[in-house]
């Protein structure tokens, strides 16, 4: 090409030499800019959220000479951890840990390294929330909670479950027999022990033992079933009357 360039350019007056140089050496221009521009243009396929940095690097790089894009790799690390989810307010089952007021509920999501929580769910008795702040359960019974949480990559935690057990009844104790006998023997005390539904099944019964209008003796007897015959028995050292 260059033969040929120079060729022609020989065979011209001196008078068309000069426009004709400069109008070649223009096209020699933007063919390497446009080259230039080419090479350093970032792969179409970069996601959006790449497309910042790669443009700071572009702009700190050509400052210098430097072109960002050339030798560049993309890297992406998959999440297919899912996220963790504490409660605080629950108990372990159903039977344990009974209260007579409200409870409060915490929903403690994480997921260290991974791509965020994108959401944390729960149940109460099969209806679903989608959690927000700390939640209060005051309806007396036993309340299952389900709960998990969901991250930007889509895992999904394993289901967790634990109880909310309020007991708002109160429960009464009521003596079966009457019971007469000698100062050093055993006494047997009989009773029996109702509680209103919903209820936890155990009490703890206080039994009081009067020489008439005065208590001489208390006993307590923690646990005791409901809805069943008791007993309790001891050994006598009061006076006579008692």
């Amino acid at each position: 090409m260059m033969r040929s360039m120079r060729a022609s350019w020989s065979r011209l007056g001196r008078g068309m030499a000069l426009p004709l140089a400069a109008a070649l050496l223009a096209c020699v221009l933007a063919s390497a800019m446009s080259a230039a521009t080419a090479s350093a243009a970032p792969p179409s396929a970069a996601p959006p959220d790449l497309m910042a940095l790669l443009a700071l690097q572009q702009a700190q790089l050509t400052a210098s000479g430097g072109n960002a894009y050339q030798g560049s790799a993309y890297v992406f690390s998959p999440d297919s951890t899912a996220p963790t989810t504490t409660a605080s307010g629950l108990q372990a089952s159903a039977s344990s840990g009974w209260i007579k007021s409200s409870q409060l509920v915490s929903l403690a999501p994480t997921d260290a390294g991974g791509s965020g929580v994108a959401a944390t769910c729960y149940t109460i008795d099969g209806v679903q929330h989608t959690y927000a702040v700390p939640f209060a359960v005051s309806a007396a019974g036993s309340h299952t909670v389900i709960y998990w949480s969901t991250d930007a990559a889509g895992n999904e935690e394993t289901h967790h479950s634990g109880y909310v057990n309020i007991d708002t009844g109160k429960p009464t104790a009521q003596a079966t027999s009457n019971v007469a006998v000698k100062k050093g023997r055993k006494a047997k005390l009989a009773f029996r022990v109702s509680d209103p539904a919903p209820s936890c099944g155990r009490a703890t019964v206080t039994i009081t033992i009067k020489l008439k209008s005065k208590i001489v003796k208390t006993i307590r007897v923690a646990g005791a079933p409901t809805g069943r015959a008791l007993s309790y028995s001891f050994k006598v050292t009061l006076k006579r009357g008692s």
